[in-house]
Parts: C-alpha cells; structure tokens; sequence
C-alpha cells in the first residue's frame, strides 16, 4: 500500500471510529466531520471518550502511546492524531 492510501484509509478508519462511537444518528447529519474537525474543542469527544479513542488506536495499529503524549492538543483532529499515529508507527519501524 502506497503512503498516500494508508495515509487515506488511516483517516478514514479513525473518522469512521468517532462517527461511529461518538455521534449519534442524528449528530452524524448535523456535524461535518472531517480530518479539520475540533474534536474536543467541538465537544465531540470528551476527556473518557479520548481514553477510549487511545485504546482504540494502539489496539488498531498495534502501538503504544505514552500518556504523556494523550494530551487534548494531539487528539483535537484527525489530521493531530495522525500525527501521533505515524509518530509512533515509525518507531516501532512500520
């Protein structure tokens, strides 16, 4: 897989988890979620939420984020915790 693809389906995969686990149905219409999207500044994703998002991501991409490093800075958007992901994906040399 190309960087560009992983890249896309990362995005994709994490914005899929957030609709999924944190809006409901009729928060998904109302909320454009997009990689820019202020996740917990928007109030979409609370300080419990993020906890479970970070399990979800080092369980997902089989990696472990310090929780120094779970700060509401790095998972206030999709394209920030991409960030963190690849961050942490290349030093485990993925």
């Amino acid at each position: 897989m190309n960087p560009v693809s992983k890249g896309a389906s990362m995005k994709q995969m994490i914005l899929d988890y957030i609709k999924n686990e944190y809006l409901d149905e009729d928060e998904a219409e109302d909320v454009d979620l997009n990689e820019n999207t202020p996740l917990i500044s928007g109030g979409i994703v609370d300080s419990f939420s993020m906890v479970s998002l970070k399990r979800f991501l080092e369980k997902k991409f089989e990696i472990s984020i310090p929780d120094n490093e779970a700060s509401p800075e790095a998972f206030d958007t999709v394209t920030s915790i991409m960030v963190l992901v690849n961050r942490h994906l290349a030093k485990k040399g993925a």
